[in-house]
């Protein structure tokens, strides 16, 4: 194997491929990334940690092969090198176990593995593929997955539940303290029902290869969903188990309703956060006629007391919420003002904006 190209793509498509690598101490799966070089110089990289994979192929002008041929390197060494070599053209060039990596005077020798000890990826049939705009798609991540588990309290929790069916699409997220749910209509979808629970990191490598095109292609073929992007196609295994029926979370009766400005109430709470302490972290929520008054304080650092106006003319109530759960919710909205119900210190809160999307966060138990 031995060809230059360009450093720009390659170090694209290894900062990607890279992503999906495992690292020190994770999962038992390879470190490597597999290199390829073709006849006529389209370039194809794969990775994959067993449960995450990916397989990007590209080919560009000025691409000079003087030997096809494959070979596994270390992802994160060799990321590290393409960061850093000097030039615009770079050269791999393989001789035995070794792999050389220069560019002008710098070059660079690492171990590689046989193209043959590689594991093979999953492969997709796209026999039933369902066609989505990356627009709707992304959106739909960045105002569900941020609310999934990240720690393991349940298994089915850590990842974005996702249904495709005729008449629309819904993204899911919860890590059982907030929900947040994404219903879009979307004409021309087939009557085959895709549905499967996303992990966390296959979710975050879409969203990823989502961002580079028009549309993206799914197909979920046994345990495992793909996605089809702009010549790459990456997979993830599916997270086993039932997910929870999260329309019994979304509260019914909140007849308490604060109308207020998205980006008063994101610096009220930056502020108040300040002083919340770190293992409580509880901002206290006191409404009262047209404003709400923000409070935390923390032993041994201080207090915080920040006053917004609002729109309210319900009784006067005092709630406590983690504020991270409601600032995360604020910097994926995209309206200049919100409306927060409530009902009490035992029921969730509940905004709704649009038809599309739903989100709800538990109150804390006042100490």
């Amino acid at each position: 194997m031995k060809f230059q190209c360009r450093r720009k793509e390659l170090l694209e498509a290894f900062s990607l491929a890279a992503s999906v690598v495992s690292g020190k101490g994770g999962r038992p799966g390879p470190q490597e990334v597999l290199m390829e070089i073709l006849p006529d110089g389209t370039q194809v990289l794969s990775a994959t940690d067993l449960e995450v994979s990916l397989k990007r192929r590209w080919k560009t002008e000025g691409v000079e092969v003087a030997e096809a041929g494959a070979a596994a390197i270390p992802a994160d060494k060799s990321l590290s090198i393409l960061r850093e070599l000097p030039g615009e053209e770079v050269t791999v060039e393989r001789e035995g176990n070794t792999v050389h990596i220069f560019s002008r005077k710098s070059r660079f020798k690492v171990v590689a593995l046989p193209a043959e000890e590689y594991p093979p990826l999953p492969e997709a049939t796209w026999a039933n593929k369902v066609v989505l705009p990356s627009d709707l798609f992304l959106k739909m991540v960045n105002q569900t997955g941020f609310a999934t588990a990240t720690e393991r309290v349940h298994y089915s929790l850590n990842g974005v539940y996702l249904v495709v069916e005729k008449g629309g699409v819904r993204m899911v997220g919860t890590d059982g303290r907030r929900l947040a749910v994404h219903a879009a209509k979307v004409k021309g979808l087939k009557d085959e029902v895709l549905k499967g629970i996303v992990p966390n990191k296959g979710i975050r490598l879409f969203e990823k290869l989502a961002g580079n095109g028009d549309e993206v292609t799914f197909s979920l073929e046994k345990n495992q969903l793909f996605l089809g992007a702009e010549g790459t196609e990456a997979s993830t295994l599916l997270i086993e188990g039932t997910y929870p029926d999260f329309n019994r979370v979304i509260p019914k009766g909140n007849d308490r309703v604060l109308e207020i400005s998205v980006s008063d109430l994101l610096s009220g709470l930056r502020q108040a956060s300040i002083l919340a302490g770190e293992e409580a972290k509880a901002v206290r929520f006191t409404m009262e006629k047209d404003k709400v008054t923000l409070q935390s304080e923390s032993a041994g650092a201080g207090e915080a007391k920040v006053e917004l106006p609002a729109v309210y003319d319900a009784a006067p109530v005092d709630l406590q919420f983690n504020p991270l759960f409601f600032m995360d919710f604020l910097r994926q909205v995209d309206q200049e003002r919100v409306a927060i119900k409530f009902k009490d210190n035992e029921t969730a809160a509940l905004i709704q904006v649009g038809s599309e999307y739903t989100y709800v966060v538990m109150p804390l138990v006042a100490h």
